[in-house]
This record gives structure tokens, sequence and C-alpha cells, in this order.
């Protein structure tokens, strides 16, 4: 401890023992092909939703535990994160692996999302642009100085929640250059949270 020491970064809450009960019965279910239904809280709608999934992986990413599943209801692959998994039971119908699921599941994200990649470039102010420029923020990540002192960051990514968010946290420092779509995006969140304080 007085030579090195370490700091986790965000992660899942505190490990209950029904969070534990859950992913020992989602590795049982993945590992069987065993078809899980499920009660989940879901953030994009703020509210619990009832599923049927076929879990096909999971993933430990960014401190905590994904199922990704196909959904019949959605015709499409889906990421729970397991802490928001409110009630689940293995069902014993069997399910047949018939879709394949890429080697780098989150890959084209800077987050635990699903998207295709699209060209993002944005530039960095003079003052950050040293912090900027040592940390490997994706693989897919193009930098250029520019004359003026700013820094160039182009990246192949998904427009997803964890690209604005990474974004957003820079604040003034960032500018979006493309596309336009999150231009307007990162534009229309900053003039909200100017409306809460002013």
């Amino acid at each position: 401890p007085q030579v090195l020491s370490t700091k986790a970064g965000p992660r899942a809450g505190a490990q209950s023992g029904t969070l534990m009960d859950i992913t020992r019965r989602l590795f049982d279910a993945t590992r069987d092909r065993r078809i899980v239904e499920m009660r989940y809280f879901s953030a994009a709608s703020n509210r619990a939703k009832s599923y049927l999934v076929e879990p096909y992986r999971l993933a430990l990413a960014q401190g905590g535990l994904y199922l990704i599943a196909w959904v019949p209801q959605y015709t499409a692959f889906r990421t729970f994160a397991a802490e928001r998994i409110e009630r689940l039971s293995v069902t014993d119908h069997t399910f047949k692996r018939t879709r394949d699921l890429p080697e780098n599941l989150f890959g084209a994200s800077m987050g635990v999302f699903w998207g295709e990649p699209v060209r993002v470039c944005v530039e960095f102010e003079p003052e950050i642009v040293q912090y900027v420029r040592t940390r490997v923020w994706h693989d897919s990540q193009q930098i250029e100085d520019r004359p003026d002192g700013r820094l160039r960051v182009t990246l192949q990514v998904s427009n997803d929640w964890a690209l604005r968010s990474w974004l957003l946290g820079f604040g003034a420092a960032v500018r979006v250059l493309e596309p336009p779509a999150l231009m307007k995006t990162i534009a229309d969140e900053l003039a909200r949270a100017h409306a809460r304080y002013f």
C-alpha cells in the first residue's frame, strides 16, 4: 500500500445475496440454453418490464455483469445489466443458438451498448490536449494536432449514451464537429443543463 494503490472505477452496487443468486442462475441458463423469464428495470423507459429471452452470453464490462440475450418480442439482441434484474425464472424450455454474436461484443461502443459505428469528429481545447492525448479512448481513435493548439480526435463508434456521456464530461473543453445529429444532441443537452441553473 505504501508503494502502489488502486481505485476501482464505476461498478455495480454492493453484491447482495439476491444478485449473486441471479448471477448463478443466469450462468446456468446461458450454459444450458434455457429460456429465461425476467422482470427487468429498463433505464431507457424508467420502468420495470417483463421479458422472455434466450440467454446467449454473459459479459463482464465496466464493473458490471451483463446478459446478452435474444428477445423474440423485438426480434433482436438486447443487453441487460444483471443488477437491474428484479425477478428471474429459468424455464424448462431450451432453445437452439441460431444466431452469432461478435467476439468483441461492445467493440463499436465506448461503453456496453450495441450500434453501428459512425464517424465522429471532435475538437478539444488546448488546456486539456495533454490529458486527452495520453489516453486511448477507443481503438479506432485518430488524433491530429491543429495549428491553433487544439486537438482533433476522430473515432468510428456508435452514437450511444456512452459516447454522449463521455463528451458531456468535458463540458466546454470539447466541440463536436460531426456528425450533425450528434452536434444537435449535445447542444440540446447542454441547453437543458443550462436551463436548470438559470
